[in-house]
């Protein structure tokens, strides 16, 4: 696929004749005709999303029942061509792509049988249509290129191959030719059984040979090229600037020089394109731009406008003229008064304060894009300036810090200068950096020792690993080694920077130019296999894992998470009523009451703990979430309500609480729950033995659990002993 920048002419010649529109017998079932429309649709999409203005694009058809082109007089359908041009169409002349174009291309249709152009006869009218002054490119300078759709059984005249060959090489015009039915590459030569094809594939090979830019490729391949993603190489406009050192109030003085430099982007921050850069009419044959404007809200208001029954009302448009800049410190917002809003009294430039030695920069200070300082390529002083001092301060292995200004009256930025010499060019590359106010350093406790509340440091606990586990985590990481796995044969591994592309970027590209395209599509095209190429680990390397990932899992205690049909409905939320309901309201809370009775919802999760087995679901629950806290408190639901239900209906639930009350014990000393479980067992005391001290006993005596111990305490979070922990299984 050619590289289309700016000032570049692309001509598109089709092939429309009859045998275009025969579809495909077996994979794809469109015809040659509507791939090739796709094919050029997606090109030319790619164009205007780009928004390049230098771009022009012309279309022409072949084979065609009209003739309309700068070689041939203009002939309607019914009449015959009258000469070796008739049938070459051109339907697009060169200019900027519009929404039109594509319309153009999604009128074309197959002509009627009977109708054929030498595919040789539509290139040499492309040729003279792109190089003709006032019709084609404005200026010799700008870039040409050609996309040839043919067919390989469509015959040719080889008369003229010499004289196109010579056309496009010395117009410097590229050729690209995309067949259908073609081996895959004309130059193989390998053999048809027909030997008109083969004759035909041939020549394609005499005229593609020589020339120094042209390109052959299957329609197919094309077509799926399309949708891979394309690297739009941007020239950064350079800035002129001064880099200066010494003392400014001296200028004159021998210790104070300037160089005059230029400032260009070495990278640029690539992001996804707007959702409302492109939208289709009701009408669908022009581009519009939505417009968009800025609405106030009140935050508070905001703050509650989750919740359905609450909307936030915007406020008036005359109100923002009376809103006040603010600085926010915390929580607290500080209005800017007129006398803050001080302007620097600075002057555009590139000031060298001091050098760094190299080893002290570290790369998390990088802030933002990186740049190139270079020296002005019209001056000889300042590029030898300029190189003498980057090859000092590369011999010292030193950064230079500087105060960069970009325009007057700016705010000042603190950049980094790192130089570089190569053999051609010596300069230094910028980055910012941050103001030492910017930089903030975070304590974290170590990670092979844990601290208690009474101070004590524990080097063996729940939450530290192992040397066992340790041991099998350095075996894991070692056996998902990506550097030994080279799929490239460069040397540099599996993973390839330069091609793993963004999918937010390419992709959301890629959609509008399918729903562009195909507007009444229910459902958006798979990605391209470029941008999901590097989501997945490699086979070889996943299938040298799998026993040790094992292993890890059997040495870490990793539960498997229980399967969706294990675990309990969770309770759904009331429906809201509409007007086509049949349910009413009784109904709704007799079916909400009944959910809510059987079952105990765990707060901020879809999970629910079954009445009927609680303790089996809450084992489950807690060795496969997150939210082991939640968990632990609708436990607490759980017992209460049992509680509450033997009081009131009398019914056996003893056993059920005894359980819990097992199932609670054991995941709060291991899980750093323990305080929560004393603190519950406490007021479960206190309300059984209210109504039933034969009750408090049989679950103490069955459960076989009392207060959590320190000692039983993994997370060392409790200060109980022993004795206090008999004596509350007492009854009062």
């Amino acid at each position: 696929m050619a590289s289309i920048g700016q000032r570049t002419l692309v001509t598109f010649v089709i092939d429309v004749s009859h045998a275009m529109g025969e579809p495909s017998t077996a994979g794809d079932l469109r015809s040659p005709l509507e791939r090739s429309v796709s094919f050029v649709s997606l090109r030319v999409l790619e164009m205007m999303l780009r928004g390049l203005s230098t771009v022009k694009v012309c279309l022409i058809t072949y084979g065609d029942t009209e003739t309309d082109n700068l070689l041939a007089p203009p002939i309607k359908q019914d009449d015959a061509p009258s000469s070796e041009f008739g049938g070459i169409r051109e339907i697009w002349p060169p200019a900027t792509p519009t929404v039109a174009t594509l319309n153009r291309l999604k009128e074309l249709t197959p002509s009627a049988p009977g109708y054929y152009t030498d595919p040789l006869n539509a290139l040499t009218a492309a040729i003279v249509s792109m190089c003709t002054p006032k019709h084609g490119e404005p200026s010799p300078s700008w870039t040409r290129i050609i996309y040839l759709i043919t067919r390989a059984e469509a015959p040719m005249d080889p008369k003229d191959l010499d004289t196109i060959r010579n056309s496009l090489e010395s117009k410097q015009i590229s050729l690209r030719v995309l067949g259908f039915g073609f081996p895959c590459s004309p130059l193989a030569r390998v053999k048809t059984e027909a030997w008109a094809t083969e004759r035909y594939v041939d020549q394609w090979h005499d005229l593609l040979a020589d020339l120094p830019d042209a390109k052959f490729s299957s329609a197919e391949t094309e077509e799926q090229m399309a949708t891979a993603p394309t690297i739009q190489v941007t020239k950064s406009a350079p800035t002129s600037t001064t880099l200066t050192f010494g003392h400014p109030e001296t200028p004159d003085g021998d210790d104070y020089m300037a160089i005059q430099v230029q400032v260009l982007k070495a990278s640029a921050v690539q992001r996804p394109m707007s959702q409302i850069k492109v939208w289709r009419n009701e009408d669908g044959t022009e581009l519009r731009h939505v417009e968009t404007r800025r609405v106030y809200y009140r935050a508070s208001e905001l703050l509650h406008a989750e919740d359905d029954d609450v909307k936030a009302e915007p406020l008036p448009d005359e109100s923002a003229e009376s809103f006040l800049r603010a600085y926010k410190l915390g929580a607290t917002l500080i209005p800017v008064q007129r006398d803050m809003e001080v302007v620097p009294e600075t002057v555009q430039g590139l000031e060298l304060l001091h050098f760094v030695h190299g080893d002290t920069y570290r790369r998390e200070y990088h802030l933002g894009e990186t740049y190139f300082v270079i020296a002005d390529p019209k001056s000889a002083r300042a590029q030898i300036q300029l190189s003498s001092l980057a090859n000092a301060a590369a011999d010292r292995d030193v950064y230079a810090l500087c105060r960069y200004v970009t325009r007057n009256h700016a705010d000042p930025r603190l950049c980094m200068l790192a130089p570089f010499v190569d053999e051609e060019i010596s300069y230094f590359a910028m980055v910012r950096v941050p103001f030492r106010e910017d930089v903030k350093r975070f304590a974290f406790p170590p990670l092979d020792r844990v601290q208690t509340n009474t101070g004590e440091e524990l080097r063996a606990h729940s939450t530290i690993p192992t040397p066992e586990q340790q041991a099998h985590m350095d075996k894991f990481v070692d056996s998902m080694d990506l550097m030994d796995v080279d799929e490239h044969g460069d040397g540099d591994g599996w993973y390839s920077c330069a091609e793993s592309y963004n999918p937010a970027v390419h992709g959301l590209k890629n959609a509008v130019k399918h729903k562009f395209l195909y507007c009444n599509a229910d459902a958006l095209p798979d990605l391209n296999s470029e941008l999901t190429r590097f989501f997945d680990s490699p086979q070889a390397v996943k299938e040298r894992s799998a026993d040790i990932l094992r292993d890890c899992a059997s040495v870490f205690a990793v539960h498997a998470r229980p399967h969706e049909k294990e675990q309990p409905p969770a309770p759904h939320k009331k429906p809201r009523h509409s007007a086509d309901s049949d349910a009413t309201p009784d109904e709704d809370e007799q079916v909400l009451g009944k959910i809510q009775t059987d079952a105990i919802k765990v707060r901020g999760t879809q999970h629910v703990l079954p009445l009927a087995d609680p303790a089996k679901a809450f084992a489950l629950l807690v060795h496969s979430t997150e939210s082991i806290t939640e968990a632990c408190e609708a436990m607490q639901h759980v017992v209460f309500r049992l509680l509450d239900t033997k009081m009131t209906n009398g019914a056996d639930t003893t056993e059920r609480m005894e359980q819990c009350i097992r199932a609670y014990y054991d995941a709060a000393t291991q899980l750093d729950e323990a305080p929560a479980f004393n603190a519950f067992l406490r007021r479960f005391k206190a309300r059984v033995v209210q109504k039933d001290l034969v009750l408090w006993s049989t679950l103490t005596k069955n459960s076989h659990c009392s207060l959590i111990t320190t000692e039983k305490d993994e997370g060392h979070r409790v200060a109980v002993t022993e004795e206090e922990a008999t004596a509350f299984l007492a009854a009062p």
